[in-house]
Protein backbone atom coordinates (compact mmCIF):
# COMPACT_ATOMS: atom_id res chain seq x y z
CA UNK A 1 0.00 0.00 0.00
CA UNK A 2 3.37 2.36 1.03
CA UNK A 3 4.40 1.28 -2.05
CA UNK A 4 1.64 2.21 -4.76
CA UNK A 5 1.21 5.54 -2.74
CA UNK A 6 4.96 6.59 -3.54
CA UNK A 7 4.84 5.35 -6.91
CA UNK A 8 1.81 7.89 -7.11
CA UNK A 9 2.90 10.45 -5.17
CA UNK A 10 6.96 10.75 -7.64
CA UNK A 11 4.67 9.91 -10.41
CA UNK A 12 2.89 13.52 -9.62
CA UNK A 13 5.82 15.11 -8.95
CA UNK A 14 7.64 14.15 -12.00
CA UNK A 15 4.46 15.58 -14.00
CA UNK A 16 4.64 19.11 -11.55
CA UNK A 17 8.40 18.87 -12.90
CA UNK A 18 8.06 18.62 -15.88
CA UNK A 19 5.25 21.06 -16.76
CA UNK A 20 7.64 24.06 -14.77
CA UNK A 21 10.20 23.21 -17.17
CA UNK A 22 7.59 23.18 -19.90
CA UNK A 23 6.71 26.61 -18.57
CA UNK A 24 10.13 27.63 -18.26
CA UNK A 25 10.57 26.53 -21.59
CA UNK A 26 7.74 28.01 -23.16
CA UNK A 27 9.09 31.64 -21.47
CA UNK A 28 10.00 33.49 -24.51
CA UNK A 29 6.80 32.96 -26.32
CA UNK A 30 4.98 34.20 -23.45
CA UNK A 31 7.28 37.08 -23.79
CA UNK A 32 6.52 37.49 -27.14
CA UNK A 33 2.52 37.24 -26.82
CA UNK A 34 2.62 40.10 -24.12
CA UNK A 35 5.25 42.53 -26.49
CA UNK A 36 3.00 41.64 -29.60
CA UNK A 37 -0.87 41.08 -28.25
CA UNK A 38 -0.05 44.15 -25.72
CA UNK A 39 0.86 46.54 -28.52
CA UNK A 40 -2.15 45.56 -30.56
CA UNK A 41 -4.68 45.82 -27.69
CA UNK A 42 -3.13 49.44 -26.32
CA UNK A 43 -3.46 50.62 -29.54
CA UNK A 44 -6.82 49.74 -30.17
CA UNK A 45 -7.80 51.02 -27.38
CA UNK A 46 -5.79 54.18 -27.37
CA UNK A 47 -7.60 54.92 -30.28
CA UNK A 48 -10.98 54.35 -29.38
CA UNK A 49 -10.15 56.23 -26.02
CA UNK A 50 -10.35 59.16 -28.84
CA UNK A 51 -13.88 58.72 -29.25
CA UNK A 52 -15.78 57.20 -26.21
CA UNK A 53 -17.75 60.31 -24.22
CA UNK A 54 -16.73 60.17 -20.78
CA UNK A 55 -12.83 59.70 -19.60
CA UNK A 56 -13.93 57.02 -16.84
CA UNK A 57 -14.46 54.92 -20.62
CA UNK A 58 -10.89 56.31 -21.02
CA UNK A 59 -9.32 54.52 -17.70
CA UNK A 60 -11.51 51.31 -18.40
CA UNK A 61 -10.09 50.59 -21.23
CA UNK A 62 -6.79 50.87 -20.58
CA UNK A 63 -7.06 48.38 -17.97
CA UNK A 64 -9.25 46.26 -20.12
CA UNK A 65 -6.35 46.14 -22.98
CA UNK A 66 -4.03 45.22 -19.81
CA UNK A 67 -6.27 42.84 -18.30
CA UNK A 68 -7.09 41.12 -22.03
CA UNK A 69 -2.79 41.09 -22.92
CA UNK A 70 -2.50 38.81 -19.56
CA UNK A 71 -5.11 36.80 -20.43
CA UNK A 72 -3.78 36.22 -23.82
CA UNK A 73 -0.47 35.32 -22.38
CA UNK A 74 -2.17 32.77 -19.65
CA UNK A 75 -4.51 30.85 -22.51
CA UNK A 76 -1.45 30.73 -25.07
CA UNK A 77 0.26 28.78 -22.53
CA UNK A 78 -2.77 26.46 -22.41
CA UNK A 79 -2.75 26.27 -25.91
CA UNK A 80 0.50 25.65 -26.65
CA UNK A 81 0.33 22.71 -23.69
CA UNK A 82 -2.40 21.06 -25.14
CA UNK A 83 -1.48 21.32 -29.21
CA UNK A 84 1.92 19.57 -27.72
CA UNK A 85 0.35 16.83 -26.18
CA UNK A 86 -0.27 13.48 -27.27
CA UNK A 87 -4.37 14.57 -26.40
CA UNK A 88 -4.48 16.90 -29.24
CA UNK A 89 -6.98 16.25 -32.40
CA UNK A 90 -7.69 18.15 -35.29
CA UNK A 91 -11.05 19.50 -34.20
CA UNK A 92 -9.29 20.54 -30.47
CA UNK A 93 -6.93 22.40 -31.94
CA UNK A 94 -8.81 24.59 -33.85
CA UNK A 95 -10.71 24.90 -30.81
CA UNK A 96 -7.98 25.35 -28.53
CA UNK A 97 -6.63 28.75 -31.13
CA UNK A 98 -10.50 29.82 -30.99
CA UNK A 99 -10.33 29.89 -26.86
CA UNK A 100 -6.79 30.93 -26.76
CA UNK A 101 -7.55 34.45 -28.47
CA UNK A 102 -10.97 34.70 -26.50
CA UNK A 103 -9.45 37.78 -24.91
CA UNK A 104 -8.13 39.46 -28.10
CA UNK A 105 -11.62 38.85 -29.31
CA UNK A 106 -13.00 40.42 -26.54
CA UNK A 107 -11.31 43.93 -27.38
CA UNK A 108 -12.00 43.72 -31.00
CA UNK A 109 -15.58 43.62 -30.88
CA UNK A 110 -15.50 46.54 -28.08
CA UNK A 111 -12.82 48.85 -30.04
CA UNK A 112 -11.82 48.03 -33.47
CA UNK A 113 -15.06 46.61 -34.77
CA UNK A 114 -17.42 49.59 -33.57
CA UNK A 115 -14.96 52.02 -35.11
CA UNK A 116 -14.72 50.76 -38.45
CA UNK A 117 -18.03 50.75 -38.57
CA UNK A 118 -18.83 54.57 -37.74
CA UNK A 119 -15.51 55.44 -39.61
CA UNK A 120 -17.55 54.15 -42.65
CA UNK A 121 -20.64 56.26 -42.19
CA UNK A 122 -18.05 59.43 -41.20
CA UNK A 123 -16.11 58.90 -44.58
CA UNK A 124 -19.13 58.91 -46.51
CA UNK A 125 -20.40 62.27 -45.09
CA UNK A 126 -16.26 63.80 -45.99
CA UNK A 127 -17.36 62.65 -49.48
CA UNK A 128 -21.00 63.76 -49.84
CA UNK A 129 -21.43 66.43 -47.15
CA UNK A 130 -19.90 69.95 -46.29
CA UNK A 131 -20.48 69.20 -42.55
CA UNK A 132 -17.48 67.97 -40.60
CA UNK A 133 -19.30 64.76 -38.48
CA UNK A 134 -18.57 63.48 -35.52
CA UNK A 135 -18.04 60.22 -33.93
CA UNK A 136 -18.87 58.68 -30.36
CA UNK A 137 -17.85 55.41 -29.06
CA UNK A 138 -19.71 53.56 -26.26
CA UNK A 139 -17.21 50.19 -25.97
CA UNK A 140 -18.94 49.13 -23.19
CA UNK A 141 -22.68 49.02 -24.71
CA UNK A 142 -21.11 47.89 -27.60
CA UNK A 143 -22.32 50.47 -29.82
CA UNK A 144 -21.44 53.29 -31.82
CA UNK A 145 -23.22 56.64 -32.68
CA UNK A 146 -22.06 59.42 -36.08
CA UNK A 147 -23.43 62.61 -35.64
CA UNK A 148 -25.03 62.79 -39.32
CA UNK A 149 -26.07 66.21 -41.14
CA UNK A 150 -27.06 65.95 -44.80
CA UNK A 151 -28.75 69.26 -44.99
CA UNK A 152 -25.59 70.55 -46.51
CA UNK A 153 -24.48 68.51 -49.33
CA UNK A 154 -21.32 68.98 -51.43
CA UNK A 155 -20.86 69.50 -55.31
CA UNK A 156 -20.87 65.03 -55.12
CA UNK A 157 -24.01 65.01 -52.83
CA UNK A 158 -25.95 67.50 -54.85
CA UNK A 159 -25.61 65.67 -58.01
CA UNK A 160 -26.41 62.73 -56.49
CA UNK A 161 -29.43 64.10 -54.45
CA UNK A 162 -30.90 63.82 -50.64
CA UNK A 163 -32.46 60.37 -50.90
CA UNK A 164 -28.84 58.52 -52.37
CA UNK A 165 -26.96 60.44 -50.38
CA UNK A 166 -28.79 59.22 -47.42
CA UNK A 167 -28.73 55.53 -48.25
CA UNK A 168 -24.83 56.08 -49.41
CA UNK A 169 -24.07 56.80 -45.65
CA UNK A 170 -26.31 54.29 -44.14
CA UNK A 171 -24.87 51.41 -45.82
CA UNK A 172 -21.32 53.27 -45.80
CA UNK A 173 -21.43 51.94 -41.80
CA UNK A 174 -21.63 47.66 -43.00
CA UNK A 175 -20.16 48.26 -45.83
CA UNK A 176 -16.55 48.64 -43.85
CA UNK A 177 -16.98 46.67 -41.72
CA UNK A 178 -17.75 43.99 -44.83
CA UNK A 179 -14.71 45.00 -46.50
CA UNK A 180 -12.84 44.97 -43.61
CA UNK A 181 -13.81 41.35 -42.99
CA UNK A 182 -13.11 40.30 -46.46
CA UNK A 183 -9.14 41.87 -46.55
CA UNK A 184 -8.52 40.17 -43.22
CA UNK A 185 -9.97 36.52 -44.40
CA UNK A 186 -8.18 36.68 -47.41
CA UNK A 187 -4.87 37.36 -45.62
CA UNK A 188 -5.51 35.02 -43.43
CA UNK A 189 -6.02 32.33 -45.94
CA UNK A 190 -2.39 32.97 -46.96
CA UNK A 191 -0.78 32.97 -43.50
CA UNK A 192 0.85 29.83 -41.82
CA UNK A 193 -2.10 27.84 -40.67
CA UNK A 194 0.01 27.59 -37.19
CA UNK A 195 0.81 30.80 -36.67
CA UNK A 196 -0.96 32.80 -34.01
CA UNK A 197 -0.99 36.30 -36.80
CA UNK A 198 -3.48 34.00 -38.79
CA UNK A 199 -5.72 33.28 -35.84
CA UNK A 200 -5.65 37.05 -35.00
CA UNK A 201 -6.76 38.05 -38.59
CA UNK A 202 -9.53 35.28 -39.15
CA UNK A 203 -10.90 36.56 -35.81
CA UNK A 204 -11.17 40.01 -37.08
CA UNK A 205 -12.75 38.79 -40.14
CA UNK A 206 -15.06 36.21 -38.73
CA UNK A 207 -16.05 38.95 -36.04
CA UNK A 208 -16.89 41.55 -38.92
CA UNK A 209 -18.91 39.55 -40.68
CA UNK A 210 -20.77 38.09 -37.12
CA UNK A 211 -21.24 41.44 -36.20
CA UNK A 212 -22.93 43.17 -39.27
CA UNK A 213 -24.96 39.73 -39.89
CA UNK A 214 -26.32 39.92 -36.02
CA UNK A 215 -27.54 43.76 -36.32
CA UNK A 216 -28.89 42.57 -39.47
CA UNK A 217 -31.32 40.28 -37.77
CA UNK A 218 -31.76 42.08 -35.07
CA UNK A 219 -33.43 44.73 -37.56
CA UNK A 220 -35.57 42.45 -38.70
CA UNK A 221 -36.91 41.14 -34.86
CA UNK A 222 -36.76 44.62 -34.40
CA UNK A 223 -39.05 45.74 -37.25
CA UNK A 224 -42.16 44.89 -35.49
CA UNK A 225 -41.66 46.73 -32.34
CA UNK A 226 -40.66 50.00 -34.02
CA UNK A 227 -43.49 49.73 -36.13
CA UNK A 228 -44.95 53.20 -35.61
CA UNK A 229 -41.14 54.15 -36.22
CA UNK A 230 -40.87 52.80 -39.76
CA UNK A 231 -44.26 54.26 -40.50
CA UNK A 232 -42.56 57.73 -39.64
CA UNK A 233 -39.59 57.26 -41.83
CA UNK A 234 -42.02 56.07 -44.48
CA UNK A 235 -44.16 58.81 -44.39
CA UNK A 236 -41.39 61.33 -44.52
CA UNK A 237 -39.55 59.86 -47.49
CA UNK A 238 -43.21 60.95 -49.50
CA UNK A 239 -42.18 64.39 -48.77
CA UNK A 240 -39.04 64.88 -51.28
CA UNK A 241 -40.08 67.96 -52.37
CA UNK A 242 -39.48 69.30 -48.97
CA UNK A 243 -35.78 67.95 -48.67
CA UNK A 244 -34.39 69.79 -46.24
CA UNK A 245 -37.17 69.10 -43.60
CA UNK A 246 -37.82 65.64 -43.85
CA UNK A 247 -33.72 64.92 -43.80
CA UNK A 248 -33.20 66.23 -40.50
CA UNK A 249 -35.18 63.49 -39.67
CA UNK A 250 -32.35 61.11 -40.06
CA UNK A 251 -30.05 63.05 -37.92
CA UNK A 252 -30.75 60.63 -34.82
CA UNK A 253 -31.74 57.43 -36.25
CA UNK A 254 -28.47 57.19 -38.83
CA UNK A 255 -26.35 57.26 -35.97
CA UNK A 256 -27.24 53.90 -34.45
CA UNK A 257 -25.40 50.11 -35.84
CA UNK A 258 -29.06 48.78 -35.92
CA UNK A 259 -31.49 51.37 -37.91
CA UNK A 260 -28.86 51.04 -40.31
CA UNK A 261 -30.54 48.13 -41.86
CA UNK A 262 -34.13 49.89 -40.82
CA UNK A 263 -33.79 53.04 -42.91
CA UNK A 264 -32.29 50.66 -45.72
CA UNK A 265 -34.99 48.71 -45.63
CA UNK A 266 -37.36 51.68 -45.89
CA UNK A 267 -35.64 52.47 -49.59
CA UNK A 268 -36.42 49.26 -50.24
CA UNK A 269 -33.08 46.85 -49.34
CA UNK A 270 -34.33 44.32 -47.10
CA UNK A 271 -32.13 42.67 -44.42
CA UNK A 272 -31.71 39.54 -45.62
CA UNK A 273 -30.34 40.46 -48.49
CA UNK A 274 -27.52 42.01 -46.48
CA UNK A 275 -27.42 38.13 -45.00
CA UNK A 276 -27.33 36.36 -47.73
CA UNK A 277 -24.81 38.48 -49.62
CA UNK A 278 -22.48 39.09 -46.89
CA UNK A 279 -22.75 34.73 -46.72
CA UNK A 280 -21.90 34.38 -49.83
CA UNK A 281 -19.43 36.38 -51.19
CA UNK A 282 -16.91 35.10 -49.04
CA UNK A 283 -18.05 31.64 -49.58
CA UNK A 284 -17.35 32.69 -53.53
CA UNK A 285 -14.06 34.57 -52.19
CA UNK A 286 -12.71 31.45 -50.02
CA UNK A 287 -13.56 28.72 -53.43
CA UNK A 288 -11.63 31.59 -55.86
CA UNK A 289 -9.00 31.43 -53.02
CA UNK A 290 -8.84 27.91 -53.11
CA UNK A 291 -9.18 27.16 -57.09
CA UNK A 292 -5.95 29.81 -57.55
CA UNK A 293 -4.10 28.09 -55.20
CA UNK A 294 -4.55 24.63 -56.89
CA UNK A 295 -3.62 26.34 -60.29
CA UNK A 296 -0.84 28.47 -59.37
CA UNK A 297 0.67 26.30 -56.58
CA UNK A 298 0.61 29.18 -54.43
CA UNK A 299 1.75 28.36 -50.52
CA UNK A 300 0.99 29.73 -47.79
CA UNK A 301 3.63 31.98 -46.23
CA UNK A 302 5.67 31.74 -42.59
Amino acid sequence: MDSSVERVSSESEEQGVSLMSWIAADRPNMVDDAIKFGAILLFYSSVTACFVSTFSEVWQLQLLSIFATFAEVVFGIFKRLYISSRYCTPPGRIFSVIMGHLPFSLVDILTRRILVHELGHWLACVLLTSHVSSIIIFPFRNSGLTNVDITSLNLIGRLLGARWTLIIIVAFGPLASFITALLSLSYSYFLDANSDFMAVMAIIGFRSLFGEISYALLSIRLSKALYLLRESIISQLSQLSQESSWIKSYEVIVMDNVSDFLILEQFGYHPLAFIAAMIIIPICLIVYIQRHRRLYGTTRTD
